[in-house]
């Protein structure tokens, strides 16, 4: 009796495991090797798709929420700022049907990356 019952313990804790490895969200790997949920991934694609459009206000609101919730800081920021600026200029990009030169593609992404700096450090030191 006591065999049977050990071996039902150890059965039971290996279904548990299994089904608890399953259930368990896997991150992804952003292009800059950032890991990040599935739902940060598509925060972070529709925040750059704003950033691309240049809709201004719903692009600051949604970057300032994402920063807040994630509490992004240092090198994680900089990555982040890095991904969804590069994301948004090839939208940008394809979308304009690459017209414009990469000169004038990388002073938009640098102007982009210093918005997203300034939305950050104001996500992080709110004025009250």
């Amino acid at each position: 009796m006591r065999t049977q019952l050990t071996l039902l313990s150890i059965v039971l804790c290996l279904v548990t495991n299994v089904s608890m490895a399953a259930v368990t969200p896997t991150p992804e790997h952003l292009a800059t090797g950032l890991e990040t949920s599935k739902a940060a991934a598509t925060e972070l694609s529709e925040i750059a798709d704003l950033c691309a459009e240049e809709k201004e206000e719903k692009f600051e609101k949604k970057w300032t929420t994402y920063v807040a919730q994630n509490d992004l800081k240092g090198t994680e920021l900089v990555d982040t700022i890095d991904w969804v600026s590069s994301e948004a200029a090839s939208r940008r990009d394809s979308h304009n049907g690459k017209n414009g030169s990469k000169k004038d593609l990388e002073a938009w992404k640098a102007k982009r990356k210093k918005l997203m700096e300034e939305i950050a450090r104001k996500a992080m030191n709110p004025v009250y």
